[in-house]
């Protein structure tokens, strides 16, 4: 079974308690791994932070939060990089856990076709195609679009490589980079039905919608543009890419 790490800002205790007690339960040996705080940073010091270039093509910055929930998987996957193992589970602190999560992972490791990421929660459903039987009631899936949300995936050594390079600079939130397989190539499939949930009862200590509200919004003809290409771009990369690879 791959290694568990998961996302935990140092003073959210209750959420690593929680956690911690329900991985011990199951069995699953886990690591936990240090959040980035976004708000204990100097953004205008981040290098690969270019605030300009992100109001011109998104018309606002992105949150403290997002950055720093941005920084932590970040920095995971540099870690899978230069340690040992050749795959990762990386979860954030906010989620629910399936009994029969143990059993899952572990079938994971008979996946007959080549991937690169296997998400494990999905903020939305999505049409897919049913690749490979996994454990009990679950199966791989091919998802026809992407999923949104970094709360639980299993990535490998390709993988990560491919988006430390893609994410060199912090533009979009991490889902967001995660979701754009038409740019960096991600082989991404999914565990269909998720087995992992959110917690939706408690926001997330990393980032949350909220910190967002009081961002301000340039709408200018520029970003507006720039909006209505990306999207057409979109359009076109997803098209192309699911012609090469799933003809």
């Amino acid at each position: 079974m791959p290694p568990v790490f998961v996302i935990n800002l140092p003073d959210s205790a209750e959420r690593r308690d929680r956690l911690s007690q329900r991985f011990k339960a199951l069995g699953v040996v886990f690591h936990l791994f240090p959040a980035v705080n976004g708000k204990s940073l100097d953004l205008t010091a981040l290098a690969n932070y270019p605030l300009e270039k992100r109001l011109r093509h998104y018309g606002k910055p992105l949150s403290p939060g997002e950055i720093g929930c941005y920084l932590s998987h970040y920095q995971l996957w540099q870690k899978l990089l230069v340690g040992p193992h050749e795959q990762m589970v990386i979860v954030e602190d906010d989620i629910e856990i399936p009994d029969d999560f143990p059993e899952i992972l572990q079938s994971l490791q008979t996946v007959s076709v080549p991937w690169e990421m296997i998400r494990l929660f999905g903020t939305r459903p999505r049409p897919a195609t049913r690749i490979q039987d996994l454990y009990g009631a679950y199966h791989l899936a091919r998802l026809k679009n992407v999923p949104s949300g970094a709360c639980a995936y299993v990535l490998n050594r390709r993988g990560a490589e491919k988006l430390v390079a893609a994410g060199k600079e912090i533009l979009i939130p991490v889902d967001t980079l995660m979701d754009r397989y038409w740019e960096h190539g991600l082989q991404i499939y999914a565990v269909q039905p998720y087995p992992i949930s959110h917690r939706n009862l408690h926001r997330s200590d990393i980032d949350h919608v909220s910190q967002r509200k009081d961002l301000h919004q340039r709408k200018t003809f520029e970003v507006i543009w720039r909006k209505k290409l990306r999207r057409l771009g979109d359009h076109w990369g997803r098209f192309w890419f699911a012609l090469r690879h799933h003809p």
